[in-house]
């Protein structure tokens, strides 16, 4: 199932169905605060690696050739440095199960292929018209959660009332008090 927990990052802070609250960490495997602001990347070693895509954001990397095996994150920054989204790499292939991005997943736009075995997926914080504007806004980490805004576009519900209206099921693989819905979308 395509859940809430399918993208491995968490926002805490102040959140409500209006703000993601006012910090970002990456969770798989070990818990890393990651830079909120464009400045603060900089500052940790993240490299610009794109222009401002309209859907996007600026993608920044931990390395100027961009993302890796080493380091798959990616991190989207508005114009004016604010947080915009994440970019998520996976790499490989497994005889037993197959490719890292299940065919279906891909065929119905979620991973993006990259090369033979690589597949991408971003996702957005904000709306279209706040990657390249030079104005910044009051949520600190966005308002949204998008899957592949400039192609999916597959909003993702913030709170259990949206989950439901949108016939999202209720999951039960998080040993956290978090609740976590799934569209019903089969990784296989």
């Amino acid at each position: 199932m395509l859940s809430l927990s399918a993208v491995s990052l968490a926002t805490l802070g102040v959140a409500s169905a209006a703000s993601l609250g006012d910090g970002l960490w990456r969770t798989f495997g070990h818990q890393t605060a990651l830079p909120i602001t464009a400045a603060d990347a900089q500052k940790d070693g993240w490299v610009n690696i794109t222009s401002c895509d309209p859907d996007l954001g600026i993608l920044y990397a931990q390395a100027a050739s961009g993302v890796s095996e080493k380091h798959p994150l990616g991190l989207y920054f508005t114009a004016m440095g604010q947080v915009a989204g994440v970019q998520a790499t996976i790499y490989g292939d497994n005889r037993k199960v197959g490719p890292a991005a299940p065919d279906n997943l891909v065929e119905k736009g979620y991973w993006k292929k990259d090369g033979e075995e690589t597949w991408h997926m971003d996702v957005s914080f904000r709306a279209p018209d706040e990657m390249c504007s030079t104005s910044s806004s009051s949520n600190i980490n966005g308002d949204r959660v998008v899957i592949n805004q400039n192609t999916l576009k597959q909003s993702i519900p913030l709170t259990a009332g949206e989950a439901q209206a949108k016939k999202w099921t209720q999951g039960s693989c998080m040993s956290v008090s978090i609740e976590e819905y799934n569209s019903g979308t089969s990784y296989y």
